[in-house]
């Protein structure tokens, strides 16, 4: 999905489940309600001027735009983020390097099978 896609859906989103229309999106804002339109269909390429307002105006979470990825909800994320919450900085600093040599190995040959012993 494309950044302005992105940005659009989540607008969208976030708008209907406040129970906002666009109007009251745009007038939050301080933009025409064309802008919000736009934006919600990932027309055009809107400014950080514009971005930013919607994002706190909407207390829209950043990584929901620029992360969709890390919203999502499955099980093994969740087990994941437990994991890492038992973690001390440090800890977490050193499992980083390790992390991404992993997650290049698993992209990098399909049959690469790991089992939780």
């Amino acid at each position: 999905m494309y950044a302005a896609e992105c940005l659009g859906s989540v607008v969208r989103q976030v708008r209907q489940k406040l129970g906002y229309t666009q109007n009251d999106v745009a007038e939050m804002v301080g933009v025409e309600v064309r802008t919000i339109m736009h934006i919600e269909n990932g027309i055009g390429n809107p400014t950080w001027e514009v971005v930013f307002p919607l994002i706190r105006k909407l207390n829209i979470d950043p990584r929901m735009v620029f992360y969709p990825e890390l919203t999502r909800d499955d099980e093994a994320l969740s087990q994941m983020q437990i994991l890492l919450a038992q973690c001390n900085e440090k800890d977490i600093d050193d499992l980083i390097p390790i992390f991404k040599a992993v997650i290049s190995v698993l992209h990098s040959r399909d049959n690469i099978a790991i089992t939780d012993k």
